[in-house]
């Protein structure tokens, strides 16, 4: 039973977003704009704005625009335009199945943030490495990423970062059979969430942790942690992990074969996949 793996690819926030115009198309104003600037910073972000527009549908344009982009970032120092040129090529080569340039490119974004010292991009470009590794089943490689991006992270004391990624390496350890570690990056995640009033992410530490002592056979233990999960789930309005964690307790029942028991629980995760969010009232 593999449980949830939330590991995302990040991309450096830009500036001047009015060209930013339907996905997969160029509009004629920021084409002229492109065609019109002068060669300065502004070009640069126009150039990796229109990027952006292709990246999904166009990746070879996309990639066209962005060595251009790269190109002028270093002929200005653009250290800005650089790291988001790296991280995009990135990006696209990944979703192109190119490995080996989506490493490099990040692995220069790595240099590059080293030397300034932004640590929290660092992290995020770690963050990326891990997800190829991941994607690649790799999964001790990206274990290896990972655990340097945490430890950026608990540098610079991003609380929020450092429970996602412990979550994370939890679930890399648990996809590599090695549950005593994953525990205990669950268990990590679990305090920081209890800590911080985080009930989403701590039905998702508890249900995980869940899973781990179903796995091992402690089922009274393992339907504890899920029956709490339930109850957080349904106090922040997840329908999808109350789903998967009633899915959970279904298939504990079955392996105990208790048939009705976990036929209705596997009803219930069923209604509840199909059930709207529920909006948490503001204070």
């Amino acid at each position: 039973m593999n449980s949830l793996i939330k590991i995302f690819i990040f991309q450096i926030a830009l500036l001047l977003l009015p060209f930013c115009g339907k996905s997969g198309v160029i509009s004629d104003s920021l084409f002229h704009a492109i065609e019109s600037a002068k060669e300065d910073t502004h070009k640069v972000r126009l150039l990796i704005i229109a990027a952006k527009n292709l990246l999904n549908s166009k990746p070879a344009y996309a990639l066209n625009y962005l060595n251009e982009a790269l190109s002028l970032s270093k002929k200005l120092n653009y250290e800005r335009g650089i790291s988001t040129a790296y991280n995009d090529m990135g990006l696209i080569y990944t979703n192109l199945g190119k490995i080996e340039d989506a490493i490099q490119q990040y692995k220069k974004l790595l240099t590059i943030d080293s030397i300034s010292g932004n640590k929290s991009d660092m992290a995020r470009t770690l963050n990326n490495i891990a997800l190829i590794y991941h994607n690649q089943n790799n999964v001790l490689i990206a274990i290896k990423y990972l655990k340097r991006s945490l430890k950026i992270q608990e540098e610079v004391n991003d609380i929020k970062e450092i429970a996602n990624y412990s979550y994370n390496l939890g679930a890399l350890y648990y996809k590599a059979g090695i549950l005593d570690t994953a525990l205990e990056y669950y268990q990590r995640t679990m305090l920081i969430c209890e800590k911080n009033g985080e009930d989403r992410g701590l039905a998702y530490a508890i249900n995980s942790i869940g899973i781990i002592y179903s796995d091992r056979g402690e089922q009274e233990k393992a339907l504890e942690y899920y029956n709490r999960a339930v109850e957080l789930s349904e106090k922040s309005g997840d329908m999808t992990n109350m789903a998967a964690t009633l899915h959970n307790i279904g298939n504990l029942y079955m392996d105990k074969k208790e048939y009705k028991k976990a036929l209705s629980y596997c009803l219930k995760a069923k209604y509840k996949q199909n059930t709207k969010p529920k909006k948490k009232n503001r204070r």
